[in-house]
C-alpha cells in the first residue's frame, strides 16, 4: 500500500539473502516495539477483568487448530488467534465474540488489534481487513466491524465493507507482484524516509542513478 519497492526488496532478500542487508532497527523503534507489547498486555488484562477469562491460543504447531476449536467452543475473547486462508496467514491480537450466526453456530467473531498510536492509521485498517478476510474463510461470514484498540485507551471502530474492497485491490496487486517476481521488475524506491528497512539500499540506488527523487520537496508528478 505504501511502497511496492519495500515488498519487492523483501522478496529479493528471501531469494538472495547474501546479496543485500536490511537496515537495523533504530533504538527508538525498539523502544516503541516494547511499549507496543506493554500496551497489548494492558488490553489483555482489561479483557480478562471484563470477561472473567480470555482464551489464549497455544504457541505450538497446533495454533491454527487450537484457534478453530476455541472459536467453535464460543469463547468470548480469543487472544493471539492463528488465522489462515489460501496463501495468507496471520495472528490477530484479539477475536471478540458477537451474537451473529455463522458457520460456527449462533455466534461469530470480529477482530480487534492493539496499537500504541493514539489515532488509527490506514495501514491498521488494511491489516484488519486482511484478518477479516482470513476470518471469513473460517467462519463463513465476514465480520461487520474492525476495531483498533488505541494506546490512549480509546477505540477506533470501522465498518468492514467500507474498506474491504480497496483491501482486495491491494491484495491482488501484491499477489501479482509476487507471482511475476524477477530481477528485471524492481520498482523505483520512493524518496528519503519512505523505504522502510531498505532505506540505505534505496539511497544508494537513487544516488547511482542521479535520480530526481533526491531533489528536496519534489513531487512524483514533477518528476
Amino acid at each position: 500500500m505504501e511502497n511496492e519497492f519495500i515488498t519487492w526488496m523483501d522478496r529479493f532478500y528471501l531469494e538472495f539473502p547474501a546479496e543485500v542487508v536490511p537496515d537495523e532497527k533504530a533504538e527508538e523503534m525498539e523502544i516503541l516495539i516494547r511499549r507496543g507489547f506493554q500496551h497489548e498486555e494492558t488490553v489483555l488484562k482489561g479483557f480478562n477483568e471484563a470477561t472473567g477469562g480470555v482464551f489464549q491460543v497455544s504457541q505450538g504447531d497446533d495454533r491454527y487448530q487450537d484457534t478453530i476449536q476455541a472459536m467453535r467452543a464460543g469463547h468470548r475473547v480469543i487472544y493471539q488467534a492463528a488465522l489462515q486462508r489460501d496463501v495468507f496467514a496471520g495472528y490477530a491480537d484479539f477475536l471478540v465474540r458477537v451474537e451473529r450466526p455463522s458457520g460456527l453456530g449462533n455466534h461469530s467473531y470480529e477482530v480487534c488489534d492493539a496499537k500504541l498510536a493514539h489515532s488509527a492509521k490506514p495501514s491498521f485498517v488494511i491489516q484488519l481487513c486482511c484478518y477479516a478476510d482470513l476470518l471469513e474463510g473460517i467462519q463463513g461470514r465476514r465480520p461487520n466491524h474492525l476495531t483498533v484498540l488505541l494506546g490512549n485507551g480509546s477505540q477506533a471502530r470501522f465498518r468492514t465493507d467500507d474498506f474491504f474492497f480497496y483491501y482486495l485491490t491491494l491484495k491482488e496487486a501484491f499477489l501479482k507482484q509476487q507471482c511475476t517476481f524477477n530481477l528485471g521488475t524492481r520498482p523505483e524506491p520512493l524518496g528519503r524516509g519512505q523505504n522502510g528497512r531498505w532505506e540505505t539500499e534505496a539511497k544508494e540506488w537513487l544516488e547511482r542513478e542521479e535520480h530526481l527523487r533526491l531533489v528536496a520537496g519534489i513531487a512524483t508528478v514533477q518528476i
